[in-house]
């Protein structure tokens, strides 16, 4: 069985369905995850094996900044806990007031990652954009 590594504040999200998608630099990825594979998850943490796993639904090579902020709520990425309680007819207006800053904290976390490598922001290298569900 594949595995991937997600840190244990992502396997949390991920078993609540706030965590649907990562992007992984293309030049990174060993192994390419294929459509309808199920994935076990490590906890990066600790290398231990999670009760949770993922079943990929979709794979796409893409732009690094081919991302917006639908993309930037399904990795996971800070604003989950702020939209659980808003309208869903209300979100377009939401994420509108939040398009200057919802990239912003996204593209510092990527550079946090993979600073001074070929793969920091600026660079806009191609990844892998995997979509995944818990099973």
């Amino acid at each position: 069985m594949k595995v991937i590594e997600f840190k244990k504040n992502e396997i949390e999200q991920i078993a609540k369905g706030y965590k649907l998608q990562i992007r992984i630099p293309v030049e990174l990825t060993q192994t390419a995850y294929k459509v309808d594979d199920i994935v076990s998850i490590l906890e990066a943490e600790t290398g231990t094996k999670s009760n949770v796993s993922i079943r990929i639904t979709d794979v796409l090579i893409k732009d690094l900044h081919n991302i917006n902020n639908l993309d930037i709520l399904a990795s996971g990425f800070e604003m989950y806990e702020e939209i659980k309680n808003i309208n869903p007819l209300e979100l377009d207006k939401w994420f509108l007031k939040k398009a200057t800053t919802t990239i912003k904290p996204f593209k510092a976390e990527w550079n946090n990652i993979y600073e001074n490598s070929q793969f920091e922001w600026d660079n806009n290298p191609k990844v892998y954009v995997y979509y995944f569900e818990p099973v």
